[in-house]
């Protein structure tokens, strides 16, 4: 097997990978690649790669190291992993990621990373068949670091899907609607300004900072046109917009990416309801679940319970949000023989002594 950098791979090929695997998400595409590394905040240097076996690229990985975090990130911003092509036989999964890793583990220590992160979507394909809720970056050896999203089955009806709101929910989508607020599908490319106004107002209220403009200026040009997302804006009675809810999607799933809203409509019930509207557009378009985001159980930090407390209230259930992470910068592979006789038979009958 042979590594290729990103930039020997054509685009068309890179797509057609995430496209048709298991493992494909909207931040594996080649854009997204290409997106987020003019932020110049993150400081983010391409390190993507493929892997091709007899003259066919059989994965392609989305790699970048940050320098401000010194962290060798899949991806660098964006949950992906290893994204391998369907029809692969397990050994054949192994071999393949084996080589992935190794790769993944040169480039850190090229870097001088302090730790390889990894994140994995709820609602790619291969997630959404994960029954044992373990993390697939467990064989890497990675410590497991997962979450837990809230994903909703867009298989049942409209009226199904209102009566898995929660009593809040519906009651402030109601009252949004009696007070003349709607949600309409807008244009990303004339939006920009809008939205990055709106959001530095809804991050400067909540005293965090603002996302470089950028990121949704990349969003607008290269994701949306090629139907990746979709935006919502929740329009007051006079018809301004006062809210935005932008969606990611693939063709099976979608997920809430990116919303703000001006402080002056917070009690409205405006954000509510597009939630509500992006829901019904993502199964319009064909989406079989939504993701509503992450979510953090037990967690004593005030935002992250406010966080949960809002994402719970739009029906779903959780789902595993697979992370890892290791300041190991050396292959490791639980499924790999050769690495479970040779490195660690030799420790299998020292005494436990001398591991204290």
């Amino acid at each position: 097997m042979k590594i290729i950098a990103i930039g020997e791979i054509d685009r068309t090929t890179w797509n057609d990978v995430v496209l048709s695997s298991p493992d494909g998400w909207v931040f594996s595409l080649y854009e997204w690649q290409e997106l987020i590394l003019p932020v110049e905040r993150w400081g983010l240097q391409e390190r993507s790669f493929g892997v091709e076996r007899d003259g066919r690229i059989v994965a392609v990985v989305p790699l970048q190291y940050s320098n401000t975090w010194k962290v060798t990130a899949s991806s660098g911003w964006g949950g992906s992993g290893p994204v391998l092509v369907p029809g692969l036989s397990r050994d054949e999964e192994n071999a393949v990621l084996c080589e992935v890793i190794k790769q993944i583990c040169a480039s850190a220590r090229h870097d001088h990373a302090e730790r390889i992160s990894m994140s994995i979507s709820p609602i790619t394909k291969r997630s959404l068949t994960n029954r044992t809720g373990v993390s697939p970056t467990y064989k890497f050896g990675f410590a497991e670091t997962s979450t837990d999203a809230m994903v909703v089955d867009l298989s049942q009806t409209e009226d199904q899907l209102w009566l898995g709101l929660s009593q809040i929910a519906r009651r402030k989508i109601r009252k949004a609607k009696s007070e003349g607020y709607s949600a309409e599908l807008l244009d990303w490319v004339k939006n920009i300004d809008p939205y990055y106004d709106i959001h530095c107002e809804t991050y400067f209220r909540t005293g965090v900072e603002p996302h470089p403009k950028a990121y949704f200026e990349g969003m607008a040009l290269k994701i949306s046109p090629l139907g990746f997302n979709f935006l919502l804006g929740g329009k007051a009675p006079n018809g301004s917009v006062v809210a935005f809810h932008n969606s990611a999607k693939m063709p099976h799933s979608a997920v809430y990416h990116t919303g703000c809203s001006r402080t002056a409509h917070q009690n409205s019930g405006v954000n509510y309801l597009l939630f509500w509207e992006a829901m019904l557009q993502a199964k319009r378009l064909g989406c079989e679940w939504y993701e509503v985001g992450e979510i953090f159980s037990g967690s004593t930090d005030k935002k992250s319970r406010g966080l949960t407390e809002i994402k719970t209230k739009f029906g779903g259930v959780p789902r595993r949000y697979f992370k890892g992470h290791t300041e190991r910068l050396e292959p490791f592979f639980l499924f790999d023989e050769k690495y479970d006789s040779q490195t660690f038979e030799e420790y299998a009958f020292i005494d436990d002594d001398q591991f204290r």
